[in-house]
């Protein structure tokens, strides 16, 4: 009887076993294979083939000799199958019909989870969490650009038609206007996305806001959202592949047979995976974060996916992703981001905090950047004015861009 790798990978005992170990133990209780066979297929001798027997047989706790150790414990998976197989609600026994049912199931189920990890935001000097979404939310719409700046080359000569002396000296801050499309309509319209921006530029809420806005039902509600910080993932002790840390996150959230439904639910492309901060994972771990990317998105390629990344950090590249760009706040994406910071303070102090921004050319430069827009909300609410000496203000924009920004996230 062969017993379906599904079920082997979803028992207690196989995550507490090494890679080695479970390889051997899928492919000789799963798929029937000798010990020849496996010797072969994993070129290894028979004395190491011994010595994973040996510890697959300690974590399932069979005792006894040689053969006596195989057919125990085949006897055991056996009859843990097939007194799994009638209880419970298994995918294997889901119709065609039924998956979308199953899919608003286990949404249900991953909301809480969902909410708790990308509902609310917290950066620099914050005292509390401020919501995401909802009449109290804080975010604001963000605009993408199709064609990346890191494609952009121009010329000197170039450089000095668009820019006089004084605003020369403050290339980048502000672009010229460019085509820009709505965050969700980029989402939509690629199903494998790698959305770049500079530091600040709000990436990592422009995902937050993707996983509320579909868990929530009103943005790919046909979809189970996943959020996944890579660096997280990267530095977990137990080293997942992504396949299994998702069902880790969905058992989390007390989905049974989650290995099963993970994959029935990939299979059917019903995930919106989301991976968030592909720059922040060390170098000893990113050949194998980018492979594990790579597999899953080629694997399971009618899931959504959507990766975000540092746009000086990028220097991989994705062939079936299309790149595209967080673009900085207008003067309506400003305004809009301010009205809803003070809306619960003082609105009137939001008109305020526009006009002098309005009136100070050099500061609402800084305001095109969502991280230093914070900044400046959070300076204008303590003394309801900017700085006379705009350089502690600059002074401290820059700390948080190239100093504690990078140390917030580790």
């Amino acid at each position: 009887m062969l017993l379906p790798k599904d079920f082997l990978t979803q028992l207690e005992q196989y995550s507490e076993l090494s890679n080695r170990e479970k390889a051997v133990f899928v492919e000789i209780f799963g798929n029937s294979k000798s010990r020849v066979e496996v010797t072969q297929a994993f070129h290894i001798s028979e004395s190491n083939l011994s010595s994973c027997l040996t510890g697959i047989y300690k974590k399932f706790s069979i005792c006894g000799s040689g053969p006596v150790k195989e057919s125990r414990l085949r006897e055991y998976l056996q009859k843990r199958y097939s007194q799994q197989k009638p209880s419970g609600r298994s995918t294997a026994n889901v119709a065609e019909d039924d998956i979308e049912a199953l899919v608003q199931e286990i949404r249900e189920q991953v909301k809480p989870n969902i909410k708790e990890k990308c509902g609310t935001m917290r950066v620099l000097d914050m005292d509390q969490p401020i919501e995401l979404t909802g009449e109290r939310g804080i975010y604001t719409n963000v605009n993408i650009l199709e064609k990346t700046t890191k494609r952009r080359r121009m010329k000197i000569g170039q450089l000095l038609q668009k820019f006089d002396r004084e605003d020369f000296d403050h290339f980048g801050l502000h672009k010229p206007s460019e085509k820009r499309v709505p965050g969700l309509q980029a989402v939509q319209h690629h199903n494998k996305l790698m959305v770049l921006g500079k530091p600040g530029a709000g990436k990592t809420t422009f995902l937050k806001y993707l996983a509320m806005h579909c868990i929530e039902g009103q943005f790919l509600t046909n979809r189970v959202p996943v959020f996944i910080i890579l660096k997280d993932f990267a530095q977990d002790p137990k080293q997942l592949d992504i396949l299994q840390y998702i069902t880790q996150q969905l058992l989390i959230c007390g989905i049974h047979d989650s290995s099963v439904k993970t994959e029935y639910l990939l299979r059917q492309g019903k995930v919106l995976v989301l991976l968030d901060g592909l720059d922040e994972v060390r170098e000893e771990d990113t050949k194998r974060i980018l492979w594990q990317t790579r597999n899953i998105s080629e694997q399971f390629h009618t899931n959504q996916f959507v990766i975000t990344c540092r746009i000086a950090a990028q220097k991989y590249t994705f062939e079936q992703f299309t790149e595209v760009e967080v673009a900085d706040f207008d003067e309506e994406q400003i305004a809009i981001f301010a009205h809803n910071w003070f809306r619960l303070i003082c609105q009137v102090k939001a008109e305020i905090f526009i006009e002098k921004l309005q009136a100070n050319k050099r500061i609402f430069e800084l305001a095109t950047n969502p991280l230093l827009l914070t900044l400046l909300c959070l300076v204008f609410e303590e003394n309801e004015d900017f700085p006379a000496n705009r350089s502690e203000l600059y002074k401290e924009g820059l700390d948080i861009l190239l100093k504690k920004w990078d140390a917030k996230q580790g």
